[in-house]
């Protein structure tokens, strides 16, 4: 048996102001620039991208998510630039326990839980 998956996608204005942009922008960057769709697909934003070129499809995808992620706010990761420095700390196992538990609730690693409580505190 086949299990098939069906979306309800849907767009907006908000989302085609975003895809002039991003459309634009990669006019400006490429020869041959694809374009870009914006879909909403219940609290997720997706994309579909046509006229990819065969020859430099890698870097033109990569683009194409850099400028799709820009417009819609969403970051992964640190800031490109900000540097970090890992530091070792030393917490009794029932501290520890909580900080894992205190990091499931919030869908974050026990590392960034405890980077947050540190600047929340120090600064």
């Amino acid at each position: 048996m086949v299990k098939v998956k069906s979306y309800e996608l849907e767009s907006s204005k908000d989302l085609e102001q975003a895809e002039r942009k991003i459309n634009k922008q990669l006019a400006k960057a490429f020869a041959t620039a694809p374009s870009v769709k914006l879909f909403k697909s219940g609290d997720e934003v997706v994309y579909s991208v046509q006229g990819l070129p065969v020859a430099s499809g890698k870097k033109v995808m990569d683009a194409v998510e850099k400028l799709v992620r820009q417009e819609v706010g969403y970051r992964r990761g640190r800031p490109s630039g900000e540097p970090t420095h890992q530091v070792k700390v030393r917490v009794r196992q029932s501290r520890y326990d909580l900080l894992l538990k205190a990091a499931k609730k919030k869908g974050v690693t026990p590392s960034r839980l405890a980077g947050q409580i540190v600047e929340e505190h120090i600064v």
